[in-house]
C-alpha cells in the first residue's frame, strides 16, 4: 500500500513521504467488494475466554505492517493466517475466525520533525480465507 499527502480543495500533491502507520482488526463494518462499489459485511472475529461468553474481538494489527525503510509512504500489510489469542488469555480460551474479516489500515502524515500534521487516511482491507480466496 502507498500513501500520498494531498493539500487543498483540489487535492494537490503535498511533498511528504513520512507517515505513521497503524492497523486495527475491526469488529464490524463493510468493505468494497468489487469495482462497481458493491459492499459486503465484514465477518466477526470472536474471543471466548475459558468458561466465559463469546464477544467480538478487535485488536491492534500494526505488528503486521512492514514499512519501506527508504520511503515511509510505502508499506506491506501481511495479515496473519490465524489470529493469536490475546496476551494473558486463560488456557482453553479460543478465537473464532470467520472470513472475510476486516482490518482498517491508517496513514497519518508527519512533518519534517516527525510530528503529526493531523491528516490521516484510512482504508478497510478485507482479509480472505487463504484456502478459499474467491469466496
Amino acid at each position: 500500500m502507498s500513501a500520498t499527502g494531498v493539500t487543498g480543495a483540489q487535492n494537490g500533491v503535498a511533498g511528504t513521504n513520512r507517515f505513521a502507520w497503524t492497523a486495527a482488526l475491526v469488529t464490524s463494518g463493510q468493505y468494497v467488494a468489487n469495482t462497481g462499489g458493491q459492499t459486503k459485511a465484514c465477518a466477526a472475529i470472536t474471543y471466548t475466554p475459558m468458561g466465559g461468553a463469546a464477544a467480538p474481538y478487535g485488536t491492534d494489527f500494526s505488528i503486521y505492517i512492514t514499512i519501506d525503510p527508504t520511503n515511509q509512504s510505502n508499506i506491506v500489510f501481511a495479515a496473519p493466517t490465524s489470529i493469536p489469542l490475546p496476551a494473558g488469555a486463560p488456557v482453553g480460551s479460543t478465537i473464532t475466525t470467520s472470513y472475510p474479516y476486516c482490518v482498517q489500515v491508517s496513514a497519518t502524515a508527519l512533518n519534517s520533525s516527525g510530528q503529526s500534521t493531523g491528516a490521516t487516511g484510512t482504508i478497510t482491507v478485507a482479509v480472505v480465507n487463504p484456502l478459499n480466496p474467491e469466496q
